[in-house]
């Protein structure tokens, strides 16, 4: 029997009855104790909690909230220690703290996610509906960062391919994490891992949600297709980047193909289209992107979540300077 069927099974056994299930909730802990079941141990504990006296439940939230704080001060340590480049002391107490943060009941749960931005909440779970049937919940404290931080510290000593390994656990906690996804698209095309590099910037495209994310995807990816001296996917990569920020890099780029080639590799933006069509690579903001946006924002709008509603009109408007946000801003403004 796997644990799932032990806990649906255990749960059965369930009265209702709190003078009943206490003392057979304690019971089974104590069995599967024995076992070392950590997973169904972390369920048992959940169901127990839920006959707890209400003042007893406030303190133990005292006390998680305590134990929190103490995190937050060994970090702030972990900053002092960076400052003064004192990188292996960092990276020891900053790595302890991913553990002792592993260790807690509530990351044994698959539902748990660390989005830095709300926006990524949306992106992740794409409509309102997923949302109700994932109930993620948020981490209450900044694991992703915590990995992306260590990453950076194995950089400075030289460490590759560990960075690499604490971006990829990064991302098991946040897998829209932009700046995670940057980092190490940029490891890789270091480490000359091209098509790894590759796919992650399609990832990076795929999530963006600021000009400037999709700026760099594209700028990154027509480096990559310069190399190869595929030109024309990579002068419209550069054309793109540059449309959505001005980067003088573009224009050295852009002036270095029509040097080779002695022409632009198109004329009209149906050529354009299907080129990235050819190579397989998204034109402009995602689908996804735009639908998670439109998903969420009539949704917040029905339950007049007015931050939320700004949140994602302000999002929308900067992303596709569409004047369909610009009116529903205007008019969210009157009211």
């Amino acid at each position: 029997m796997n644990n799932t069927k032990i806990l649906e099974d255990i749960k059965m056994h369930l009265t209702g009855e709190k003078e009943v299930d206490i003392p057979y909730l304690q019971t089974e802990l104590s069995i599967y104790r024995q076992f070392k079941n950590d997973e169904v141990i972390y369920g048992i504990t959940n169901l127990l909690f839920e006959y707890l006296d209400p003042k007893i439940k406030e303190q133990l939230d005292l006390k998680t909230h305590a134990v929190l704080d103490e995190r937050r001060l060994r970090y702030e340590t972990i900053l002092d220690l960076i400052q003064q480049e004192k990188y292996d002391e960092a990276i020891f107490l900053l790595e302890d703290l991913v553990t002792v943060f592993e260790k807690a009941t509530y990351t044994k749960e698959k539902n748990y996610y660390d989005f830095d931005q709300m926006i990524e909440y949306f992106i992740f779970c794409e409509t309102v509906e997923q949302a109700r049937k994932l109930k993620v919940k948020r981490y209450p404290e900044p694991v992703t960062y915590y990995m992306y931080q260590l990453s950076e510290l194995y950089l400075k000593k030289a460490d590759i391919n560990q960075a690499i390994l604490c971006l990829k656990k990064a991302l098991i906690y946040n897998p829209r994490c932009q700046y995670v996804l940057q980092s190490l698209a940029l490891l890789y095309r270091d480490q000359g891992q091209q098509e790894q590099a590759e796919e992650i910037l399609k990832s990076v495209l795929h999530y963006a949600y600021t000009k400037e994310q999709l700026a760099f995807a594209y700028h990154e990816l027509g480096k990559l297709y310069m190399q190869r001296q595929k030109d024309d996917i990579a002068f419209a990569c550069f054309m793109t980047s540059q449309y959505y920020q001005e980067n003088p890099q573009n224009q050295e780029y852009i002036q270095q193909i029509l040097n080779r080639l002695g022409q632009v590799p198109f004329q009209t933006g149906t050529e354009v289209v299907r080129i990235y069509q050819t190579y397989q690579i998204q034109h402009g903001i995602s689908k996804l992107v735009l639908r998670a946006i439109d998903e969420f924002l009539a949704y917040t709008q029905k339950l007049q979540d007015t931050v939320s509603v700004a949140y994602l009109l302000e999002i929308a408007k900067a992303l596709t300077d569409d004047e369909k946000y610009q009116n529903m801003q205007v008019i969210q403004e009157k009211h």
